[in-house]
């Protein structure tokens, strides 16, 4: 699979589900992917969540 084909199925397929740190315990959060094209992933998420810091 070349990257033009993930950025297809991403586009297909925009629920994701990113891991990250909350303190030092990890958290699985689901994120609606935005768009994907050739320069990368697009996420996005209001100010009043604090994981967008």
């Amino acid at each position: 699979m070349d990257f033009s084909e993930c950025v297809k199925f991403a586009n297909e397929n925009p629920l994701t589900y990113i891991a990250t740190m909350d303190g030092d315990r990890p958290r699985v959060r689901v994120f609606a992917m935005w768009f994907a094209d050739a320069t990368g992933f697009y996420y996005h998420t209001g100010t009043p969540k604090s994981v967008w810091s």
